[in-house]
């Protein structure tokens, strides 16, 4: 299964803070993603598959093992899609 973004999202770079913005519902919140989150968020620009993304975070984060990375991008991929910020692809 792949998964994309929604393309009413917006990143934006605050300080050392990501915020993905709702561009269709303004009043909607704002979402804050760490470095990692923002590279998961980069990285389905296109529609990846999770074993995708995991490559993607693999390669700058060397020292974290692999299951760690599988874990934590299940994890975002499930808080995105209950948000409605991604959609399955």
């Amino acid at each position: 299964m792949k998964y994309i973004r929604c393309k009413k999202i917006d990143l934006k770079s605050v300080a050392d803070t990501f915020l993905l913005i709702p561009l269709h519902a303004p009043d909607q919140a704002l979402y804050t993603l760490n470095e990692t989150g923002r590279l998961c968020w980069e990285a389905i620009n296109e529609p990846q598959t999770e074993d995708q993304i995991v490559a993607t975070l693999a390669e700058q984060y060397e020292e974290v093992s692999r299951e760690t990375l599988e874990k934590d991008v299940r994890e975002f991929l499930r808080e995105m899609l209950e948000m409605n910020l991604i959609e399955k692809g």
